[in-house]
């Protein structure tokens, strides 16, 4: 018999599968502030934003809504905010500015204020005792009372310094202008330059715990170290923007923002970031996540929340192909969150007919995971021009699909064969597939245990092919079936389970 094969249009490049899971970001009124620089939330309600002007605001509910603190400042930036817990933070900000609260901040007294050009630009507190603020041309400023004195250390650096982190009361970094990095292991009393490898400006830096940290910065770098930052290697970020902030909640989940509404996303430990978006091109200046899903945004004018960060499943290919008779799909992802599995569809093209989708199979995902997944399903009753698209299911019963992509294949059978049912346990229906070598009349018989013919789906003169029928148990009761097919003088049988 002669056969062909016609291949095939491959789809496969990277993009997210976006359930209804998948992060949504929302716009929150913070009354008329403008000049927003700064925000922090301590848990998923309660939240501060730093701006122009000396103002701070304050939130309880997740953003819904804001009110205005009492800061006693009218004439200074807020660039950096650090809270101990719910009572006890502090702000920096131009002309030298320290504000300290007690109360959650209700009332905040200035611990420091110079008449200078002086700008403090970023703070970090790992007690109520113990802080390092850094800011313009390299300052350091330590305090190991709760704010009472500030003394003065050498960065060895005359850089400015725009972010600092303190992982625990001696361990700190601090990033800042032309790629500047210094760390401490002694509480501040030596910072040593270490090598960023990088001659942009990094704005903002993220540790989460003595070794492990990210810095992000100009031009869309993005550093990370897994030594304390001995070395620093450099990632991949798909941006030219700058990257303004960035806020890592554990080892995996973290998230960055940046210029003309950079907001990008890992939940693998910043081996892969994906874009994400708020829908507008504003200037992030500032990120805060509380939790792996609850974070927020803001740039000078606006914010947005998020209350689903966790990314969905991120496919980065879906390709088909024929091998022999019959059609492989092979799929990839890269993250996957909340993943039930993937129920395969295809979709017979003809002239002048519309798509009708069928379901064909289904391969278990892996829940949630940040290692990359590969897949692959076999049809083996593919014929003629036939697109191919899946349905990615959540754990909770949502879904979305797939781009799809097509394959031409025609074929004689090799072989006769009867292919085992899918869904096997099934309840009540199930696909039975099957492939004639020749012509021939044809019987598809069903039959329960002990032999009592129930159904009959084909009994007729087939054609040489391959082909898929239906088998619907809704008015027989649970049990072992069988399936008898029946041409050219050959048999084959499978046995079916139908489970109600």
């Amino acid at each position: 018999m002669k056969k062909y094969y016609t291949l095939l249009l491959a789809f496969a490049t990277a993009f997210i599968m976006h359930s209804a899971n998948s992060q949504t970001w929302t716009a929150q009124t913070p009354g008329n502030l403008q000049s927003m620089q700064c925000i922090l939330y301590i848990n998923s309600s309660t939240g501060f934003i730093g701006s122009g002007y000396g103002e701070i605001l304050k939130t309880t509910n997740g953003g819904t809504n804001w009110f205005a603190l009492n800061t006693g400042v009218s004439d200074r930036h807020i660039y950096a905010l650090s809270f101990i817990d719910m009572n006890i933070g502090y702000a920096v900000g131009y002309y030298g500015l320290i504000l300290k609260t007690t109360n959650g901040g209700t009332d905040w007294v200035s611990q420091r204020v110079t008449d200078t050009n002086e700008r403090l630009y970023g703070v970090s507190f790992t007690d109520a005792s113990t802080g390092t603020i850094v800011g313009r041309s390299g300052q350091v400023l330590r305090t190991i009372d709760g704010g009472t004195h500030w003394v003065a250390q050498t960065s060895n650096t005359a850089n400015d310094l725009l972010g600092v982190k303190f992982t625990d009361t001696n361990t700190g970094f601090a990033v800042g202008g032309t790629g500047t990095i210094i760390g401490t292991t002694n509480g501040g009393m030596n910072w040593v330059v270490q090598t960023s490898g990088t001659a942009q400006h990094l704005q903002s830096v993220s540790f989460i715990d003595a070794n492990s940290g990210f810095v992000v910065g100009g031009s869309g770098t993005i550093l990370k170290t897994t030594n304390g930052g001995t070395s620093w290697a450099t990632q991949t970020s798909g941006t030219a923007n700058v990257l303004k902030s960035v806020c890592f909640t554990d080892a995996n989940n973290g998230t960055i923002a940046g210029f003309s509404g950079t907001v990008l996303r890992t939940v693998n430990g910043g081996t892969t970031w994906s874009v994400q978006t708020t829908g507008v091109a504003n200037h992030y200046v500032g990120i805060s996540f509380s939790d792996a899903n609850n974070g927020s945004v803001v740039s000078n004018s606006a914010v947005y929340r998020t209350n689903n960060g966790s990314l969905p499943v991120e496919l980065t290919s879906f390709a088909a192909s024929i091998n022999k008779n019959v059609v492989v799909l092979q799929w990839k992802t890269a993250t996957e969150t909340n993943n039930y599995g993937f129920e395969l569809e295809k979709s017979k093209m003809g002239e002048g007919r519309s798509e009708m989708w069928e379901k064909i199979g289904f391969v278990e995902g892996n829940g949630t995971t940040n290692a990359p997944r590969s897949y692959s399903f076999t049809d083996k009753s593919a014929n003629g021009k036939t697109s191919y698209r899946l349905k990615q299911i959540d754990r909770d019963g949502k879904f979305e699909y797939s781009q799809s992509v097509e394959v031409t294949a025609s074929s004689t059978p090799k072989e006769f064969g009867l292919e085992q049912n899918y869904p096997n346990p099934f309840n009540p229906t199930t696909a039975i597939s099957y492939q004639l070598s020749a012509n021939s009349f044809t019987t598809l018989i069903i039959y329960d245990a002990i032999g009592r013919e129930v159904a009959t789906l084909v009994n007729e003169v087939k054609e040489a092919g391959t082909y898929s029928t239906q088998f619907d148990g809704a008015k027989l009761s649970s049990g072992v079936y069988f399936a008898k097919l029946t041409s050219s003088g050959k048999t084959q049988m499978k046995k079916l389970l139908l489970l109600k």
